[in-house]
């Protein structure tokens, strides 16, 4: 519950949104500083064209400009170092600063320069959500009421505008703008959050999708395949040996035609189950079509993925004893390949793997053969710890 009050409050950017308001404080800072330009120039032109201000006030306003512009190039130096929060907090700041120091330096303009509030109070709402337009509301309405009694003790002898009954109703009216305008602005944050969050996880689900075998739930040729690619850089990085085994269900094509498609996809998801029990929260088992499985085991050598295979056999052997004795018995043949030194992609380990599988079709059935038989050259092979048990 603290947490969720700090987060609400001390103007915590929540991680989806992080990207979409780093972009829009980026933008934001443009325009402040496009302001700061017009403003220098708006000085020029009174001072020494139209010769309507003293220089003094040009030297103040200069100082005044010259901090803002140095603060904010500090401030934005943070925000490309990924600090959103900080940058977006400290550039609300900014804006209410300059807002107040015009609106007491220009007191008899208050009335004008009060919707100037409204600026730092939408900066606050879009670039840093949640309710930190509420605390910036609060912070202006107190910085109007110090401006507008400065003004009201200048001018209330000399300038009805100013006088006590026509300040409550401005100083009320200010009120209910700045912190309606923050609640609106508090609703639009939380609409745009709910859309992000719905978007993240609607793209989430996609992704998963797009990922895995609807049948089994296990990996499919894509993830397999993206994933083998990712493992291939890390291993020749750090040359670490990578394995790749393939898998045929034999004599799965009788069990379909005997008991019916619907039985042989029950068998398959249980296949994939027993097959999953014995590996690493690190290898990767895929159905990559019909009966053929591939698993992908990083730090591992040939020798170790022999084993492995042999632990996959006694798993889906154990599994098949309880299909009854109507069910064949379920075995599969197996190829499997281990990443070479000269190996350009991902690719070559999936090619012989897939001839080393064909190969054991070719014996019969329950068989295994590897890359070896046909390809003796050089292997990533670990020159640290054993890499995988056998």
């Amino acid at each position: 519950m603290i947490n969720n009050y700090l987060d609400e409050f001390l103007l915590r950017n929540d991680p989806e949104s992080r990207q979409f308001r780093s972009k829009l404080t980026q933008s934001v800072f443009i325009v402040f500083y496009a302001a700061l330009a017009t403003w220098l120039i708006a000085d020029i032109v009174f001072t020494f064209v139209l010769l309507d201000r003293s220089k003094s006030m040009m030297a103040i306003d200069l100082a005044i400009i010259l901090a803002l512009a140095a603060i904010g190039a500090l401030n934005f130096r943070s925000l490309r170092q990924g600090n959103v929060d900080r940058a977006a907090i400290i550039l609300c700041t900014l804006i209410l600063i300059l807002t107040l120091v015009c609106t007491l330096l220009f007191p008899k303009q208050i009335y004008i320069l009060s919707v100037a509030y409204l600026i730092g109070i939408l900066l606050a709402g879009v670039v840093q959500g949640g309710k930190s337009a509420f605390i910036f509301a609060g912070i202006s309405f107190l910085a109007i009421n110090i401006a507008w009694w400065r003004a009201y003790l200048m001018y209330r002898e000399v300038d009805p505008l100013f006088e006590g009954p026509i300040g409550s109703f401005f100083l009320l009216g200010q009120a209910m703008l700045y912190f309606g305008f923050a609640a609106i602005l508090q609703s639009l944050s939380q609409y745009i959050r709910r859309t992000i969050e719905r978007l993240s996880a609607q793209t989430e689900q996609l992704t998963q999708m797009a990922l895995t075998d609807p049948l089994t739930g296990l990996a499919n040729r894509r993830h397999i395949l993206d994933q083998m690619d990712r493992e291939y850089i890390r291993a020749r990085r750090y040359r670490r040996p990578i394995s790749l085994v393939f898998i045929d269900m034999d004599g799965f094509k009788p069990i379909n035609d005997h008991f019916g498609h619907i039985f042989g996809d029950d068998i398959l998801r249980g296949a994939a189950v027993a097959l999953s029990g014995v590996l690493r929260s690190t290898d990767l088992l895929a159905r990559i079509g019909g009966d053929e499985f591939a698993i992908l085991l990083p730090e591992t050598t040939i020798s170790g993925a022999q084993g492995v295979v042999t632990k996959l056999r006694k798993a889906l052997s154990a599994y098949s004893r309880h299909l009854g004795a109507t069910v064949p018995e379920l075995t599969f043949c197996a190829g499997i390949s281990q990443l070479r030194q000269d190996d350009k992609s991902s690719e070559a380990l999936l090619a012989r793997a897939d001839d080393a599988q064909y190969r054991a079709k070719d014996a019969g059935k329950a068989q295994t053969r590897t890359q070896l038989e046909f390809d003796q050259l050089p292997l990533f092979n670990s020159t640290r710890r054993n890499p995988r048990r056998n």
